[in-house]
């Protein structure tokens, strides 16, 4: 894995190929948050999981949501890596139940809930946000990523 400081100009969040015969994962620390490398992390290893352990010629490259193109952000590959991220530390079920039972952002329904997942409250929140669509949100919740 290559994890580099956000390059100028650079929409790229991750990319997964193979490189000498091993899978490799790339990565750009744009937003400098917890959520987002956690996510694009998770994202990148189900490319390699899902879709490089079978294709050595294949290569994904996830570039800034506004960058790609509808055809490839819908395309079943990365459908299927946006649910390998998002399910990766929260399953599924559980998640539902807490979205249903919460439906508006409640800083501390989101850290307990985070605490009980033993997950970090700043990719619970992160999660939270972005499935919601509602970014606006002011919380105390540190997503900083050091």
């Amino acid at each position: 894995m290559i994890i580099q400081t956000h390059p100028e100009k650079c929409a790229v969040d991750g990319i997964s190929f193979w490189s000498n015969g091993n899978s490799a994962i790339g990565m750009t620390v744009r937003y400098k948050r917890i959520d987002n490398f956690a996510f694009t992390i998770l994202h990148e290893l189900g490319h390699v999981f899902l879709h490089l352990v079978n294709n050595n010629t294949a290569e994904f490259i996830d570039l800034d949501k506004e960058q790609n193109t509808n055809e490839y952000k819908n395309s079943k590959e990365e459908v299927e890596a946006n649910e390998f991220g998002c399910n990766a530390l929260i399953d599924k079920t559980s998640w539902q139940l807490f979205i249903d039972e919460n439906p508006f952002f409640e800083e501390a329904a989101v850290i307990s809930f985070a605490n009980k997942q033993k997950v970090h409250p700043a990719i619970m929140q992160g999660r939270f946000l972005f499935e919601t669509n509602c970014f606006n949100v002011r919380s105390s919740i540190n997503k900083t990523l050091v």
